[in-house]
């Protein structure tokens, strides 16, 4: 038997007490350890492409991942599986290193039509495909991006706010609630006379101008964002919509902000019905009367599972 590696992460006592047991069961079953350094602790080592740093508190893609972008040759003219593996490495490069996939949405939607023509038997991985310039300037600026970004481990610091995001073809609504103040802030605003886009672009608007209003006192601290669109959830979650460009540019402008706070932040999921937000994106905010603020509060404070 022949194993390649096996990582442990953990207080240096405890790493020495498995890696001993590990060895010794090594040595019973006769297993032979590709590598030499079960023994060694490190807060620095490469694995599946990935480079953590614990010393930094960071991680990145490994050097043998990116000297393999790196070689990649732009020629006018390549195959297609050479552009599918290197567009394949860009995606894992990109996990690794934080880098939202949505800000390269032409390269990426491009490299889909040759992948799918791929797997429906219509080319080979032989086969010559000729890419445009300005797919070849976006899968540079691409490889380069992968490089320079680093997943940062963070501090959390003690603030906790909650933004609750709805759209609908009326208007946009946004509610914030500062957890430790209980401060809660309505906003919200109709659409101008002639919006007509798709209720899901309507939402991923929703959704960045919710994000933008956040306030500075969140800034490293823990941030909720709450949305009854799963189209925009899942979009927030993987960083990239390819099917429909609008909705990438504002959702993936959030992501940027919300890095930019430098915050612990999730995208959840709520029913409509139980959606605070749902109220200010139909009403003007100047027609709400006290009856409405305090069904939105009820809501928010529900949603928390606070006493009211």
């Amino acid at each position: 038997m022949w194993v390649d590696n096996i990582r442990y992460v953990g207080p240096k006592d405890a790493v020495r007490r498995a890696t001993s047991a590990l060895d010794a069961t090594a040595r019973k079953y006769n297993v032979t350890w590709k590598t030499e350094d079960s023994f060694d602790l490190a807060y620095e080592y490469d694995f599946i492409g990935i480079h953590p740093d614990h010393g930094q508190g960071t991680v990145a893609p490994c050097k043998k991942l990116v000297d393999k972008l790196n070689t990649f040759s732009f020629d006018e003219v390549v195959t297609a599986g050479e552009l599918e593996r290197l567009v394949g490495r860009l995606i894992h490069a990109s996990a690794i290193s934080g880098t939202y996939m949505g800000d390269f949405w032409f390269p990426l939607k491009y490299t889909r039509r040759i992948v799918n023509s791929l797997n429906r038997g219509q080319r080979r991985t032989t086969s010559p495909i000729s890419v445009p310039p300005s797919v070849r300037d976006g899968l540079t600026k691409w490889i380069q991006t992968v490089q320079t970004d680093r997943h940062m481990s963070r501090v959390v610091g003690p603030a906790r706010f909650t933004a609750f995001v709805d759209a609908s073809t009326k208007g946009w609504g946004g509610v914030i609630i500062d957890e430790h103040s209980c401060e809660i802030t309505v906003m919200g605003a109709m659409w101008p006379p002639g919006e007509a886009a798709h209720i899901n672009v309507l939402e991923a608007k929703a959704f960045a101008l919710t994000v933008a209003a956040l306030p500075t006192a969140a800034a490293g601290g823990r941030i909720r964002v709450i949305v009854d669109n799963t189209t925009v959830q899942a979009v927030a979650r993987k960083g990239v919509c390819l099917a429909n460009l609008a909705i990438n540019e504002h959702v993936v402008t959030s992501l940027l902000h919300l890095r930019t706070l430098n915050a612990d932040f999730t995208v959840e999921w709520v029913r409509s019905a139980d959606n605070p937000a749902d109220a200010p994106s139909r009403i003007a905010i100047r027609d709400f009367d006290s009856r409405t603020l305090d069904a939105v509060a009820k809501q928010v404070f529900d949603f928390l599972s606070v006493p009211t």
